[in-house]
Order: C-alpha cells, then sequence, then structure tokens
C-alpha cells in the first residue's frame, strides 16, 4: 500500500494502479479480507487474480513471496517491462528466470548479489538524517518524495572510483543494470538528507530550519571520516580559485569522471590533451556533461612551435636536438603539459595514472625544474589519522628525502 501511494504521487494515475493479496485482486465490491486502507485502492477492474492483472502490465511491485511471479505471467507484460521483485529473503521472480522469458525486463530485487538491489539502507537513515537535522515536527509525504528524487538523481551521476572498487571495479553507469545508487555509496547521504532537510523547510514542519545547506552538506561530509573534512577544506581553497588543470591523459576516462567532478564543484578548470573527436566520443559514451572543457591536441596546437623552439633551447646542450625536441612535444603529452606550465598557459599538471612514474616526472623536472632555492625534489604521502594529518616524503624521487 506505501509502494502504491508513493507512485501515485510521483504521477501515476491511480486508476492504472491494481492491487493484489493473498486473497487476489483488491477490485471494488470485494469484500473478503478488506479494509478502509484497501478499499481506497481497490480498482475498477474485472480481473479477479494476479495472473489476470498483469496482461499487459508495465511495472511489477512485489513485497509478498519467491514464486508469486512465474515466468508466464511475465511473459504477459508489455515490452521492457520493470519488475521489481522484493520478497525476501528469495525475490517473486530472480533476474536469471525473468531473463531467460524475457530478455528486455529491468528488473530489481532486495538481493545483493543481483543488480538493482533495493535496500532500505537507501533511504531510512539519510531520511531521519535530515528530519533530525531540522527538528521536523513529523515526516510527511513531501519529505519522502524529496528523498525518493535525490535518490533517482544520483543514478543518473557519473560513478566516482571509490565505490567502482568497492564493487570489484565494476563498470557502473546508469541503465538497465544500474537504475538505483549502490548501498555503499557515500554519496547518498549528501544528496538524500540535504534533500529530506530542505523539503521539511518548505513544507513547514522544519523547527530549526538550516540556514546555509552548503556549510550543511560539507558537516555532514565530515561525519564520513577525517579525511573527508581535510580533503573538504582544500577542496574550498580550491574552489575560491580556480587553477587551469592541464591532464596529458585526457582520453582516460577514469580522468574524464575525476573532471565531472572538478566541473560540477568548481574546484579547477580542465584543460585535456589529446585527439579531440576521439575525447568527446568517450565524453558522450560516458554520458559526462563536460560543458566548457578545454581540449588541445598536440598535434595541431597552433603554439605548438613555440613549445618545440622554447624545449631545444632549454635542453641542447644536455643533447637535445631540434628533431628530438619537435617529436618529445608532438608525441609525448607529459612534455606538452610541462611545457604548457612553464610558459603560463597552464597553472598545474596531473599525470601518471597510466604511466610509469619516471615517465611522468621527467620531463616536469626538465621543463618545470625546482623552485629557487630548493636543492632536493620529493615524492610524498598525506597520512590522515585521527589526531594529525602528516606530511611523509619517500624515497621515489630522492634516496635519502
Amino acid at each position: 500500500i506505501a509502494c502504491a501511494n508513493l507512485v501515485i504521487n510521483l504521477g501515476i494515475r491511480k486508476e492504472n494502479v491494481i492491487m493484489c493479496d493473498s486473497k487476489g485482486v483488491i477490485y471494488k465490491g470485494r469484500t473478503e479480507g478488506m479494509n478502509p486502507y484497501k478499499e481506497r485502492l481497490a480498482a475498477e477492474t474485472d480481473a479477479r487474480t494476479l495472473e489476470e492483472a498483469i496482461v499487459g502490465a508495465d511495472i511489477f511491485f512485489g513485497v509478498s513471496v519467491k514464486g508469486a511471479l512465474t515466468p508466464e505471467m511475465l511473459k504477459s507484460m508489455a515490452k521492457d517491462p520493470i519488475v521489481f521483485a522484493m520478497a525476501n529473503p528469495d525475490p517473486e521472480i530472480t533476474p536469471p528466470e525473468a531473463k531467460a522469458v524475457r530478455p528486455d525486463v529491468i528488473i530489481g530485487t532486495g538481493r545483493s548479489d543481483y543488480p538493482n538491489q533495493v535496500n532500505n539502507v537507501l533511504c531510512f537513515p539519510f531520511l531521519f538524517r535530515g528530519a533530525l537535522d531540522t527538528h521536523a515536527s513529523a515526516i510527511n509525504e513531501e519529505m519522502k518524495m524529496a528523498a525518493v528524487k535525490a535518490l533517482a538523481n544520483l543514478a543518473k551521476l557519473d560513478v566516482p572510483d571509490s565505490v567502482r572498487r568497492a564493487y570489484g571495479n565494476a563498470d557502473i553507469k546508469f541503465g538497465r543494470e544500474y537504475l538505483i545508487p549502490k548501498p555503499f555509496d557515500p554519496r547518498v547521504l549528501l544528496h538524500v538528507a540535504p534533500a529530506v532537510a530542505q523539503a521539511a523547510m518548505d513544507s513547514g514542519v522544519a523547527r530549526r530550519p538550516i540556514e546555509d545547506m552548503d556549510k550543511y552538506i560539507e558537516s555532514l561530509e565530515a561525519r564520513q571520516g577525517r579525511a573527508k573534512q581535510v580533503m573538504r577544506n582544500l577542496i574550498n581553497k580550491a574552489k575560491a580559485n580556480p587553477k587551469r588543470l592541464v591532464f596529458p591523459e585526457g582520453d582516460d576516462e577514469r580522468i574524464l569522471r575525476a573532471c565531472q567532478i572538478l566541473v560540477d564543484e568548481g574546484i579547477a578548470k580542465p584543460i585535456l590533451l589529446g585527439e579531440e573527436n576521439e575525447i568527446r566520443t568517450l565524453i558522450k559514451d560516458l554520458k559526462l556533461e563536460l560543458n566548457g572543457v578545454t581540449i588541445i591536441d598536440p598535434n595541431t596546437y597552433e603554439n605548438r612551435g613555440t613549445y618545440i623552439d622554447t624545449l631545444f633551447e632549454m635542453r641542447q646542450r644536455k643533447g637535445i636536438t631540434r628533431a628530438e625536441a619537435k617529436r618529445l612535444i608532438k608525441k609525448n603529452r607529459n612534455y606538452f603539459g610541462a611545457m604548457m606550465v612553464h610558459l603560463g598557459d597552464a597553472d598545474a599538471l596531473l599525470s601518471g595514472i597510466d604511466h610509469h612514474y619516471p615517465e611522468t616526472i621527467r620531463p616536469a623536472l626538465e621543463i618545470i625544474g625546482k623552485k629557487e632555492g630548493l636543492s632536493k625534489v620529493h615524492g610524498a604521502y598525506m597520512m590522515v589519522t585521527k589526531k594529525d594529518v602528516v606530511f611523509f616524503a619517500d624515497t621515489t624521487v630522492t634516496i635519502e628525502p
């Protein structure tokens, strides 16, 4: 009944909803096993069984028992049927059973070993968080709807690598196999709780309104651990003055997904190096929205000649010929990116996701070099502990850091 009320509030017409219980279809005029809650959802229909009611249906919501939806019933549903078989511990029909008879089925269950797990953990903790943080006097329909829409919007966003790693580096993107955010996605807290809190304020049940929603979201993020809090402080500093950040590996999908976060949060202004058509095709395939991102192809860049001349002048005493300088600028994007930083066309360079460490750092050392007054270059690690944030120099560059 709660599921039916929710989808009706989302816009599905009440007359298109047919409810069933253990005694069959809940229809107008039925007397056996009825109550006021069922009466409100009783349908004008001649169907008396689930088997009859499901013919031509677009969506099935099941919270009953294993086997309630048979393969034959599924066959009778409309094209691209949506099935949420949420009986526990075993669903009304399993995904393998469903896809064997309807390859076009879109299915979710309560099981973690199948795609599209419908799990209360995606909702209740964060619904309560938003309600508690606003001292809401009630949890109303507006707050529930806000939670639903926040989850739906999150499912369409690009999935960060941290979530992919938690699920075995799976290729997770919105579609038939990923309609619902994963239970271990830390972003759920940051999307659902604020949406619920805002709905509580908008609907008049919040007794302690949140004055600054951005700061509230940051406070939620800080609860996820000290590392999150430290990173948020760094992110806020970066957002105050976004820098031009060049990525030599601009055609790597991991880089593109990271750039989506940079753009969405206004952290930096990405510059992607690579063949433009290839990068734009990859952006489209990944369903990213990298509007305004600069893409530069070193092979066709108008200032390439200046980069070649500068590299030759800088390194000719180190054995670099003009032909070698031309080859490095044209073929090695780490050299090209380092030269962009050196000549002021970019503020910083980030590379190494798909290259060996020496190949990545050598161009930076040769072109950008050390800051005046410094004698050594070090690799560094930031370690976040319960008490402190400590930076350690390591031996990646200097054997005695």
